[in-house]
């Protein structure tokens, strides 16, 4: 259970961990922003490799930006 703990986040870990305000990831997964999901029954959870590359990508949007 101990690698589940550090490979997966609940939303409000995850918005804990990036310093977000609550239900910033919940609205970024409704408008197909936020990193890749996985949903086990009705939790909803994010893996640490899911959000490693989201947050790639959008240093590299940035970047690409004018």
């Amino acid at each position: 259970m101990a690698l589940i703990d550090r490979e997966l986040f609940d939303r409000t870990t995850l918005e804990s961990q990036l310093g977000l305000p609550a239900g910033s990831i919940f609205k970024l997964d409704r408008s197909g922003r936020g990193p890749q999901r996985t949903q086990i029954g009705r939790r909803v959870f994010y893996r640490r490799g899911d959000v490693v590359t989201w947050l790639d990508n959008l240093r590299a949007a940035e970047r690409s930006e004018p």
